[in-house]
């Protein structure tokens, strides 16, 4: 008997053991996710509308979900009881967030009035999402009241939510600086847009090289700067590239046509003709430099350069 009752006590412990490792070793799989789904984004104080959100699969498709738990970001400005109804309490604005098992959360800025001609809403646009480092794009705002009335004469204050990605200028005229995703938002008085989302990806600058006229020796061909997605740079050199030969002939990018404490030494130069690449470090970014010399060390020579578009 004693042999059983071990037995019988040391079976739930290694079961217990096997579920505990399989919950740390195996990651979360997200089945996709939330979607907030609401009639108005504004609502006035001691109001009271329905929350819902929809289940949205990887690739788009509604799926059928399971319970929601409605959280908000500031109950001092809307509350959300146990039947997911958002109750304006003063005015203001925060951030509802639906979470559910196994999808990707949603959240959504709500705006609590006490006035119907008051500004309720700010909407941003633009023409595009997506632009390349260099490119410029122009958003638009307008604002509007509760009751869906665009509300005019208003200035806006805007924000980049990441300036060494996108900056953007009073007027709402964004730039690219470097690849990566940020958000826009606009604001009059103490009512702000939802984020407006934008993907910056790589730009390219181009050239063509041109001979030093102070000198006999030759360079020829394109030379193009390339920034990849996550920010790295490659310069290329085409097909058609050319230069004359010499002892420790190197690359360099510079501000100017010519060598000085500022210009950054990519390398030796790889071959006389033909394509060729040299990958860049992180530090050295696309519009740091508008030349590419091709530069003869020991006799201190610039062959020739390419002037970076």
């Amino acid at each position: 008997m004693r042999s059983v009752k071990i037995y019988l006590i040391l079976i739930p412990l290694i079961l217990i053991g096997c579920i505990d490792t399989d919950l740390i070793d195996d990651p979360a799989i997200s089945m996709g996710k939330l979607k907030i789904e609401l009639t108005s984004n504004s609502v006035f104080v001691n109001d009271s509308v329905k929350l819902a959100a929809k289940f949205l699969s990887p690739s788009g498709e509604t799926l059928n979900g399971n319970s929601v738990t409605w959280i908000s970001s500031d109950i001092n400005i809307v509350t959300i009881n146990k039947s997911a109804y958002l109750k304006g309490v003063q005015k203001g604005q925060t951030y509802i967030i639906a979470e559910a098992q196994g999808f990707e959360t949603d959240s959504l800025l709500v705006t609590v009035v006490d006035d119907s001609t008051a500004v309720s809403s700010v909407l941003i646009t633009g023409s595009s999402t997506n632009i390349s480092v260099g490119e410029t794009l122009q958003l638009q705002a307008k604002a509007y009241n509760i009751n869906g009335n665009e509300q005019n004469n208003n200035s806006f204050i805007w924000l980049s939510s990441d300036n060494a990605v996108l900056t953007v200028n009073s007027t709402g005229l964004v730039q690219a600086v470097s690849p990566g995703t940020v958000s826009v938002t606009a604001s009059t008085g103490n009512v702000s847009s939802q984020p407006f989302q934008i993907t910056v990806t790589g730009g390219t600058r181009t050239g063509h090289f041109m001979k030093n006229p102070s000198q006999d020796h030759i360079v020829s061909g394109k030379a193009t700067l390339k920034e990849n997605n996550d920010g790295t740079l490659i310069l290329e050199f085409d097909s058609t590239f050319a230069s004359s030969g010499g002892p420790d002939v190197r690359v360099y990018l510079s501000v100017n046509q010519s060598i000085s404490g500022n210009s950054f030494e990519v390398g030796s130069l790889k071959s006389t003709s033909g394509k060729q690449s040299y990958i860049l470090p992180s530090s050295i970014k696309i519009n740091s430099y508008d030349y590419v010399l091709i530069h003869c060390v020991p006799f201190n020579i610039t062959f020739g350069w390419a002037k970076l578009n």
